[in-house]
């Protein structure tokens, strides 16, 4: 297995598990208050829970996607587009790491306590974001019905 898919796997599987951690948290209000839902969101429980299926459900489709693009589960439609995408979501979330090191450093103070869970939540974003998108971009472009793999055009079967 190549070290984009692997890359791709491992990205899979994590989503898919953190959507599901995800999930039973938000059943929770305690747990999810912890993991930082904002108070507004814990005291209507069925918002809650709705806000927590939601991205749980996002969650568990970025790992289909990387699981996709790693050739464990079939081909997803514009695999490539979306895999970029959620990069890029990740990527973005995972910047939050760098204010939040100089507010826990204490050279930058904006009034908000930053927690050790956010600094591992903000660099497990931005592991997850660089692993997928290092492993889009060693995926292989997608093959034409009529070429093979050497460029030569060849009569299309079909």
């Amino acid at each position: 297995m190549n070290t984009h898919k692997r890359l791709l796997k491992a990205a899979g599987v994590l989503c898919v598990g953190m959507g599901l951690v995800h999930a039973v948290i938000g059943f929770v209000p305690s747990w999810s208050l912890y993991f930082g839902a904002p108070e507004a969101l814990v005291r209507s429980y069925s918002l809650l829970v709705a806000a927590s299926l939601l991205i749980s459900g996002l969650l568990v489709l970025a790992g289909l996607y990387g699981l996709s693009g790693a050739g464990q589960i079939r081909r997803l439609p514009a695999l490539r587009p979306v895999l970029l995408v959620i990069s890029l979501i990740f990527l973005v979330r995972g910047l939050f790491l760098l204010p939040e090191l100089l507010m826990a450093g204490g050279w930058l103070d904006i009034g908000i306590p930053v927690h050790g869970r956010y600094l591992i939540f903000s660099a497990g974003s931005l592991g997850l974001g660089l692993a997928f998108g290092r492993g889009t971009l060693g995926l292989a472009p997608r093959e034409k019905p009529g070429y093979v793999k050497t460029g030569r055009q060849t009569p299309n079967p079909l």
